[in-house]
């Protein structure tokens, strides 16, 4: 049984009516030694692999070689730690001596052995501005900057503690924030250098994501210790089920620009279309994807509604290339993800900023870059004038043609066309001159004299972005 005593300057018991109140206090000056070891597998009872809508029979996967082997993982890691500085009781200043910084893996078969960078060397950690930050103490050899994020000034073992008073033998669940930073599920500092292929995971934090964590800690006896009435815990027991999936569900990979769509997992959190990140990867959900058969399907339901979302961001959030369909996930009760491969895309651009604005009443409206394109896609499942639209818009080159097409389908469909008839007839004077534009003209041969002033490609097409977006706000 596991019996932890949360002693030496680290807990205090004060009394209390209904039992002990158990605190972390640590005291300036004091020393801390703390030997931590963590132990992580996957076995993998069922594995599926599907193809185009079709489930691969067990032999043809097994040749493929896709089935998961087993996975183990050890880490070990002992820190003594010289509380430099306090503030009611918690730690503002401390400097960590990494003694031993190890991890023992078994992948595919063959096992491998790390030793931490951090191994030997000292770090001071210290709470400035609500914020902790690390460096590394002395001459030492520089070291990246991602080892010295994420370390926390106090000891994992404070996230034990209960938020009532307890007596012994009592017995509490802990929440599952709480476990989640134990086992460092959610952050926690980078001890190892990362393989090529660990640093974008997306198994592994749909793992993380998808876990159920339970646990429980027993209040065993109360100790004396150099004058401190310490806490003994024991019977610590945690328990984390896998479970990737718990309902059938699709989600469709967006390959874009990562800073436009971060906007747009921000402002798509509704049940009709859900933009979520993981990572650096972001992928489409949504109720209309719900029980389709196969990843063809999906891909093909998701087709409208990513030309109006690639559409309506090209014209609020300046966007300049369309968005694409990457790839189809499924996850099901069948506990298995099915991949439809597609190429990586990336690009930079400098995204809008958002608003806040403070109303009489003191209330705060926050207001996203992306709203305007929520607003489109809901309207784009609701009209198929809209879709269409948008459907026409989704491309990066626009050409006199298809801005014709464009300004017909708005007119066709009686919406106001926010434009002066003095701008319209520019415009289509000039698409359909051979003279005008060239062999880039609607028409093959000149049935009018061309305009006086030509409207240049790139005026026609703002033109016919503002019609289309004073056109939305109308519907």
């Amino acid at each position: 049984m596991l019996r932890l005593p949360l002693c030496a300057g680290v807990v205090l018991i004060t009394l209390s009516a209904r039992g002990e109140r158990l605190q972390a206090l640590y005291l300036e000056g004091a020393e801390l030694g703390a030997t931590h070891i963590e132990t992580f597998g996957i076995e993998v009872s069922e594995f599926s692999v599907t193809v185009n809508g079709m489930e691969l029979p067990p032999e043809a996967v097994e040749e493929m070689g896709t089935m998961l082997p087993p996975t183990r993982e050890k880490k070990s890691l002992r820190t003594r730690d010289a509380v430099l500085a306090v503030s009611d009781g918690q730690p503002t200043r401390v400097r960590r001596m990494f003694e031993e910084l190890r991890e023992h893996s078994l992948e595919e078969g063959e096992e491998q052995e790390k030793t931490g960078p951090l191994e030997g060397r000292t770090l001071v950690i210290s709470a400035e501005e609500g914020e902790t930050h690390a460096e590394l103490e002395g001459d030492e050899e520089e070291l990246d900057e991602i080892f010295l994020a994420g370390h926390r000034l106090t000891y994992d073992s404070d996230l034990l503690l209960p938020e009532a008073p307890v007596a012994v033998g009592d017995k509490w669940a802990l929440s599952d924030e709480a476990l989640r930073r134990f086992v460092d599920f959610d952050g926690g500092p980078v001890l190892f250098e990362p393989d090529e292929d660990e640093e974008h995971d997306l198994f592994e934090e749909l793992l993380k994501e998808s876990s159920t964590i339970t646990g429980e800690v027993e209040f065993v006896e109360i100790e004396e210790r150099d004058g401190l009435r310490c806490a003994a815990l024991a019977g610590l027991s945690v328990a984390a089920g896998h479970v990737i999936i718990l309902n059938m569900k699709w989600e469709v990979r967006i390959i874009g620009d990562e800073a436009q769509l971060r906007m747009l997992a921000d402002a798509f959190v509704g049940p009709e279309w859900t933009v979520t990140r993981r990572g650096s990867v972001f992928f489409l959900a949504g109720a209309a994807l719900e029980g389709l058969p196969d990843a063809r399907a999906v891909r093909d339901r998701a087709g409208a509604p990513m030309a109006s979302i690639s559409a309506a961001s090209m014209l609020h959030l300046g966007n300049s290339r369309p968005l694409e369909v990457g790839d189809v996930i499924e996850v099901g009760e069948s506990r298995h993800v099915t991949w439809t491969p597609d190429p990586v895309v990336v690009r930079v651009s400098v995204p809008p900023v958002s608003l806040s604005v403070t109303h009489a009443d003191g209330s705060v409206e926050v207001c996203l870059p992306a709203d305007p394109v929520v607003e489109a896609a809901l309207k784009a499942d609701q009209s198929e004038a809209v879709e269409r639209v948008l459907r026409l818009r989704n491309t990066t080159d626009l050409m006199w043609t298809d801005l014709y097409r464009i300004l017909e389908a708005i007119q066709e469909d009686g919406g106001p066309v926010s434009a002066s008839t003095a701008e319209v007839t520019r415009f289509e004077r000039t698409a359909n001159s051979r003279g005008a534009v060239g062999d880039l003209a609607r028409h093959g041969r000149e049935r009018t004299k061309p305009p006086p002033n030509p409207m240049k490609l790139r005026e026609a097409r703002a033109l016919i972005d503002r019609i289309i977006r004073d056109w939305l706000a109308s519907k």
